[in-house]
């Protein structure tokens, strides 16, 4: 029992370090990420409050601690199964993750359920007969439409005793779901992580991602008994041609890798605000200049500069020292790109990666900060 105790700590903690580490790298600057991020935050609570819950037992805490901890455990549980329904099911999302989405958080939403119910009979079993005699729990039912107290019922030993042996028994069975449940969400996300991260531009903690394929390998043997039992998620392939897209960025499915706007998203609606006068271009590398509102491809306006020392916009004068740099233009460009990037990857390989398209509200605020935008 000890052992398994143990193992389905590890295993939680792994999964919702990992969840938490993926999440993290999904999130682009220009969408609505509430969603995503409610669920982090959820997840990172419950890292803590797994890491709280390990301390308490090792140091033999009251049980009264331990069922104040699981307590707030099974309250952050409750919340991280909504906002992963809601991010997973709810949202726009084109593809539904049952397994992350509903079956992961609710396999530990029911383990903390039973053991903070194995808690709470103990700690009226502690009682003395007196005490137990003055507990009174409500009683609930719904008149018209709404849940309220009608009134009041007491417990006995019996019940206590009866209820204890119950969850007790069916404790080792909602421990093995959940380890089987997580161990295999772990071998998907052993593969989704690493594909965020490039995607995510490389950010740092990138060391932690090594230990992604051991988990794998030790996970495997675990899910496989219900790996059947979770159905598959069919996706259909984007029609998205590849013909003067370069093998090279197919194989990273990384477009910010490009120094140009691919044929196929010309068209794009994002892209088409960012035309070049100079290479009547879409522009990959927005820059400005000193005087002149225009947007310019940053080679192309050095070129042209140092032939013509003047603006190819407005007959000024102009030199290299007076170009500027526009890093909210450079910001939506490059997330424009990260989210085509996504939705290849998604059609091509793994649909978890998926991201969606920028938020309206957040670009219309960028377009009014940055009039040169218009």
């Amino acid at each position: 029992m000890q052992f398994l105790q143990f193992a389905n700590q590890g295993i939680r903690v792994c999964n919702d370090l990992i969840s938490s580490y993926s999440n993290y790298n999904k999130i682009r600057p220009l969408q609505d990420n509430t969603s995503l991020k409610t669920t982090l935050a959820s997840e990172v609570a419950l890292i803590s409050l797994n890491a709280i819950e390990i301390i308490a037992e090792s140091v033999g805490a009251s049980d009264l601690i331990q069922y104040k901890i699981k307590s707030t455990e099974i309250v952050f549980r409750g919340i991280d199964l909504i906002t992963k329904c809601g991010h997973h099911l709810l949202s726009n999302a084109p593809d539904k993750n049952y397994l992350k989405g509903v079956v992961t958080p609710l396999a530990g939403m029911v383990r903390a359920a039973v053991e903070g119910i194995i808690l709470q009979n103990k700690m009226y079993l502690a009682l003395s007969p007196e005490e137990l005699a003055k507990i009174e729990l409500p009683i609930y039912e719904y008149v018209d439409d709404e849940l309220k107290i009608v009134g009041r019922k007491k417990i006995t030993r019996e019940q206590c005793e009866d209820g204890l042996k119950t969850m007790q028994a069916f404790l080792p069975y909602s421990q093995i779901g959940e380890i089987g449940i997580k161990a295999l969400n772990i071998t998907k996300m052993a593969t989704e992580v690493p594909q965020n991260v490039a995607l995510a531009g490389g950010l740092p903690l990138a060391a932690p991602l090594a230990a992604a394929g051991p988990l794998a390998v030790i996970a495997a043997p675990i899910a496989a008994p219900i790996a059947p039992f979770i159905a598959p998620q069919e996706n259909e392939p984007a029609d998205l041609p590849a013909h003067t897209i370069p093998a090279s960025a197919l194989s990273d499915l990384d477009f910010t890798a490009l120094h140009y706007i691919p044929e196929q998203l010309t068209n794009d609606a994002v892209f088409k605000k960012f035309n070049c006068p100079i290479t009547k271009n879409r522009i990959r590398y927005p820059v400005g200049l000193i005087g002149d509102d225009a947007l310019f491809e940053r080679d192309a306006l050095r070129n042209y500069i140092l032939d013509n020392g003047r603006s190819p916009t407005r007959d000024i004068h102009a030199q290299l020292d007076q170009i500027l740099q526009k890093p909210l233009a450079q910001l939506i460009i490059d997330d424009r790109l990260r989210f085509h990037s996504n939705r290849l990857k998604a059609a091509l390989m793994d649909p978890e990666a998926i991201s969606y398209p920028a938020d309206p509200k957040r670009l219309a605020k960028v377009k009014k900060e940055t009039p040169t935008l218009q």
